[in-house]
């Protein structure tokens, strides 16, 4: 099964530098975020014109001319070229995945920690502290 995250780092100045993402047009680089998106999404696209037309959003007339003049360049086509990758994101991805792992790894050492030697039950909870002391919160008679 492969991991999913909620979110990628975008630097900004790296995005802009990329000499592809630089020449691309309001239009074409709609296209690309979209692509993008949907790559941290789903991890991998298949190559189908018609669906990533649909997916960001044109006509798979336009679409096929913005993938051929600027698109193709910024994708990795898998071996067979049925599906499309990004270099990138799959770094940032194996990022998340390291971050998430050593996360994760942190959150159960710290309640190793907290646990360690209590093998109590935790008391209730001071009835006194939340204010529901007997006969405090009676209406007046």
């Amino acid at each position: 099964m492969k991991e999913s995250y909620p979110w990628f780092k975008l630097y900004p100045k790296d995005f802009y530098s990329d000499p592809n993402v630089a020449a691309m047009n309001p239009e074409e680089l709609g296209c690309y975020l979209r692509l993008l998106l949907l790559l941290w999404v789903n991890q991998e696209l298949e190559l189908d014109m018609k669906r990533m037309a649909q997916q960001v959003g044109i006509s798979e007339e336009k679409f096929t001319e913005i993938w051929e003049r600027t698109l193709v360049r910024c994708f990795v086509l898998s071996q067979d070229g049925t599906e499309i990758t990004h270099k990138r994101l799959d770094a940032e991805r194996e990022d998340a995945r390291k971050l998430s792992k050593t996360q994760k790894l942190k959150g159960l050492a710290s309640a190793e920690k907290r646990n360690r030697g209590s093998t109590e039950i935790q008391p209730e909870a001071n009835r006194g502290a939340t204010g529901s002391q007997p006969g405090r919160n009676r209406k007046p008679t």
